[in-house]
């Protein structure tokens, strides 16, 4: 299956549509924690500097990174980062 992640111009409302399910939700793929952790990544930190910087443990970061690709079928970091927009890492 595929998904899409759907933000409205202008709007701050973040909706994913799961073909294998059929159904859209008002919701992200990623919780706002996993977004920090990918902000960081896509800023080049690598996990401990992520773990030290979020005050959380390494392996936790890397859980965080393995739940990210699972979540969303990305083959790996570079792809995840490609799915938002270069906005979403300010």
């Amino acid at each position: 299956g595929f998904w899409f992640r759907i933000v409205a111009s202008g709007s701050t409302k973040v909706f994913t549509y799961f073909s294998d399910l059929n159904e859209t939700h008002e919701e992200d793929i990623v919780s706002p924690r996993e977004l920090e952790v990918l902000k960081l990544i896509a800023k080049g930190f690598d996990t401990k500097q992520i773990a030290e910087k979020l005050d959380i443990s390494p392996n936790t970061v890397d859980n965080h990174r393995r739940n990210m690709l699972a979540r969303t079928g990305a083959k790996d970091t570079t792809a995840l980062i490609q799915i938002y927009p270069k906005n979403c890492f300010k």
